[in-house]
């Protein structure tokens, strides 16, 4: 009698036990929740970077300063019209005249804006009715550091832009949802960059600078959705393709 009494209390508390766990999965509780968020006002993305710049160093000759980097984009609009945005990455020399190549990745990050100034719709002619020109402006600061293989490289570069873009939007009278239409995005204009970097020789330490500050930057962007966009830029800071630098990236916004 004992045993029975224990053994169906034993099965009792597993049976009761395996209902609570059931009740505690995910969907178990229905679909109504105490808040509801929203992440309309965020983006997020992923950056290539190919660095090409010529600098002068304190000591020595001028060298191109040669470099990658790959960063994760977070990005949040604080108004309709302003954008403040984040990254972090890894960062690596590229540049074999720089004491060597090494294969350590090393820590890239920056934070930055982005605003859109002002924005013109075209009238004329018939063809272009509906597509825009738009004024926007760039800014971001950007910390890199690099493995030079007898010691670390670190520099920043403070970044402004101000491109002239035109946009054409896609013809598709059953797209309902002007959110939804393909968007072409051609852009050009000036920029500054304020490069100011350390390099470790091996034997000690030098400061450098960018050799040219002023440049242009030019670029394209597709949009396949509002929320879903890729797009490339060059950064030209000399009359040389020695001195071109490239960017690559993927947005998403919710």
């Amino acid at each position: 009698m004992k045993k029975s009494i224990v053994l169906g209390l034993i099965v009792f508390v597993i049976v009761g036990l395996s209902h609570t766990q059931a009740a505690t999965l995910p969907g178990g509780t229905g679909d109504d929740f105490m808040a509801v968020g929203s992440a309309d006002k965020f983006s997020v993305g992923v950056n290539y970077e190919n660095i090409k710049r010529y600098v002068e160093p304190d000591q020595g000759e001028d060298f191109r300063l040669d470099a990658s980097s790959v960063s994760l984009f977070l990005g949040y609009d604080v108004i309709d019209w302003l954008t403040v945005f984040a990254t972090v990455g890894q960062s690596e020399n590229s540049s074999d005249f720089i004491l060597g190549q090494a294969d350590s990745r090393q820590v890239k990050w920056s934070v930055g804006a982005n605003a859109n100034l002002y924005k013109w719709y075209i009238r004329e002619p018939k063809v272009a009715t509906g597509d825009r020109v738009t004024i926007r402006a760039f800014a971001e600061f950007a910390r890199y550091e690099a493995d030079t293989g007898a010691g670390n490289m670190d520099w920043n570069d403070i970044l402004i832009a101000l491109p002239i873009a035109y946009e054409r939007f896609e013809r598709n009278s059953r797209i309902d949802n002007d959110s939804e239409l393909f968007r072409l995005s051609i852009y050009a204009g000036p920029a500054l960059s304020f490069v100011n970097g350390s390099l470790d020789t091996g034997v000690g330490d030098t400061d450098f600078s960018a050799k040219q500050e002023f440049g242009v930057v030019a670029g394209i962007d597709l949009y396949f959705t509002r929320s879903i966009s890729i797009g490339g830029q060059a950064w030209m800071f000399d009359v040389t393709e020695d001195d071109i630098s490239a960017r690559a990236s993927f947005r998403y916004h919710f």
